[in-house]
């Protein structure tokens, strides 16, 4: 049986009831084009390059700074942008309120629980431990996209489209199959990928056991949560699978173009720019504006 969702703050919100057992909350049509979801919080950045955050903001993760951005990434603590400059922007805890890293033009961020790290437009990483202090240990590139989760990260090779991963190998984190790869997101103690034929592969701690099973292809784009995956499919709907809460919780239906995955919330960016949400959303996390 599915589990209702568990509500928080709703003003401003729409709320669909599906049923009795399942709802999805959406947000006023904002044009949210890309999301990031992490522990307890969501940040979402519009076609119009504006950036807000939702739900936890206990270490200032949710206060978004004043900037155009194109890309964010969201980690339990901090979130962080990627400017219409190129620059980056971070914002929670290590931050002191919001720093600026513009050393290099960078295409694409990834926040993790003890790093971050950049995407060059060389395909170089630039990746930092707890604020913008000490360097982590990055692998040789060119990469084209790059995850991160709490203790590990991965990025895809530009040359072969192989993955490299880097960092805790306590559950086979380091270990991608052989493959050519479009896309990498890391999970708890876990990563998938996106292969050239839009199927998907993960390895490390991956969560199964939930009734609903991970798509055979038809994939263009995916995110990891703590204990679920959810993925965009060729016709713009959703698939989630995995174990814990979302696992037998349907996603709601439509036609989408991006999806992240939180602790046990995910949001979705509609084609007309609504973005829903579903799952626990005690500290708001899953109601979006």
């Amino acid at each position: 049986m599915k589990k209702p969702c568990r509500f928080g703050p709703l003003v401003g919100l729409v709320v669909v009831i599906l049923g009795t057992n399942s709802c999805y909350q959406e947000s006023s049509p904002e044009g949210w084009v890309t999301l990031a979801a992490s522990h307890d919080h969501t940040c979402a950045v519009a076609d119009s390059g504006d950036i807000d955050c939702w739900g936890d903001n206990s270490t200032g993760q949710g206060t978004t700074p004043t900037g155009t951005f194109v890309q964010v990434s969201s980690a339990r603590e901090h979130s962080c942008g990627v400017t219409t400059e190129a620059g980056v922007i971070c914002w929670g805890t290590h931050f002191e309120g919001t720093q600026t890293l513009q050393a290099f033009p960078y295409t694409e961020v990834a926040a993790g629980g003890e790093g971050t790290c950049a995407l060059v437009d060389d395909g170089s990483l630039d990746c930092w431990a707890a604020g913008f202090g000490a360097h982590a240990m990055e692998p040789l590139g060119p990469f084209n996209d790059v995850s991160a989760g709490p203790t590990h990260y991965c990025a895809v090779l530009e040359e072969d489209g192989s993955i490299e991963c880097w960092g805790s190998d306590d559950h086979g984190e380091m270990y991608p199959p052989a493959g050519a790869f479009t896309a990498v997101t890391s999970g708890d103690h876990f990563n998938c990928g996106l292969q050239e034929d839009g199927t998907v592969a993960c390895w490390g701690k991956v969560p199964e056991g939930g009734p609903n099973e991970a798509p055979t292809g038809d994939v263009v784009a995916l995110d990891a949560g703590k204990e679920h995956i959810c993925a965009v499919l060729t016709d713009g709907s959703l698939a989630c699978w995995g174990r814990g809460y979302l696992s037998d919780v349907d996603p709601p239906e439509g036609e989408f173009v991006d999806v992240a995955g939180g602790r046990n919330h995910a949001c979705a960016a509609r084609t007309d720019g609504v973005a829903v949400c579903w799952g626990e959303t005690k500290e708001g996390q899953a109601s979006p504006p």
